[in-house]
């Protein structure tokens, strides 16, 4: 079976692939991980704090590409100059293009947001020869693709707020709804009688508007 080549391609602003960089070597391993951002609600009394989702962090996927040109004794630089475009801004793009990289199942839609580069070996004239490049590719999903994998009619956007001195129904209701006679919205939710009576520390549940 032929080797399968992994690939970083180069799109334009219309999303087409427009130029393609075949790696040298296959990486020996690559690396993916994920983020998210959440806030801890601090509450009294209780051991662990509350965790309230606030936004998904881009995808990663780093990994060493190693560069060899023994063989040939060219200049290892004409190589390395291909892969340190991807992150130079574009003049028609005003930014680092977007790229895609490709490899056996992977295909990956990203930014190259940081590379280093290592020379590892010369010849007599000083000319290099080898070397490995430490890359990171951060996810790019454009706005309308994000809006398309989001199901709006199951989603769940119910959040938790914690009662603090000074705060009033009314101003949290103006807050999470811009209209504060839409207190009565937490209160019932919340089995609140009287809405001065609230003590600072209850959690309150914070329902969505419709």
């Amino acid at each position: 079976m032929k080797l399968e080549k992994a690939k970083i391609s180069k799109k334009d602003e219309n999303g087409k692939i427009v130029d393609t960089i075949e790696v040298m070597f296959n990486p020996t391993k690559y690396t993916l991980s994920k983020t998210a951002t959440v806030a801890e609600i601090g509450i009294p009394g209780l051991d662990y704090p509350l965790l309230q989702f606030i936004r998904g962090n881009s995808e990663d996927l780093k990994m060493q590409l190693f560069l060899d040109t023994t063989n040939s004794g060219e200049d290892v630089n004409k190589y390395l100059k291909k892969i340190h475009a991807l992150i130079d801004v574009d003049g028609d793009l005003h930014a680092p293009p977007v790229c895609q990289f490709q490899w056996g199942s992977l295909i990956f839609d990203c930014v190259l947001t940081s590379l280093t580069q290592q020379l590892l070996l010369f010849d007599t004239s000083g000319k290099p020869l080898r070397a490995t490049v430490d890359v990171v590719f951060k996810a790019y999903r454009n706005a309308e693709i994000q809006l398309k994998k989001i199901k709006h009619s199951t989603a769940d956007y119910t959040k938790y707020r914690t009662f603090v001195q000074g705060d009033l129904l009314s101003s949290i209701a103006g807050e999470e709804y811009h209209d504060p006679g839409m207190w009565r919205l937490i209160a019932e939710e919340n089995n609140i009688d009287d809405p001065l009576s609230v003590a600072p520390g209850t959690v309150l549940k914070i329902p969505r508007d419709g």
